[in-house]
């Protein structure tokens, strides 16, 4: 876990079911792979997902890396398989 979550991160997970940090660890997969697009290089223990106050999966922290600046993510999971999803918002400029 130490990999891919800072030690707040894993902190607050403890006891989370496994299919909830599999969707985690997929959708900082997705945050990196957007970078990537951006030829940018990011750690996943920088990546901060929240839940919003309706329960949604947000990505914090990305206003300083405007080529992030606007991501959505979504996350899904089985039993066996965890998805993460990112995209960037129509509208949103970059700097």
């Amino acid at each position: 876990m130490k990999m891919n979550f800072s030690a707040g991160d894993a902190l607050s997970l403890t006891g989370a079911p496994l299919r909830t940090i599999a969707g985690l660890v997929a959708a900082k997969k997705a945050v990196i792979a957007c970078a990537g697009g951006a030829g940018l290089r990011m750690d996943p223990r920088l990546i901060r997902i929240i839940r919003s106050s309706r329960g949604a999966p947000r990505v914090t922290g990305m206003s300083r890396v405007p080529a992030l600046k606007g991501v959505l993510v979504s996350i899904s999971h089985t039993s066996t398989h965890a998805f993460g999803l990112v995209a960037r918002q129509a509208g949103v400029r970059r700097a």
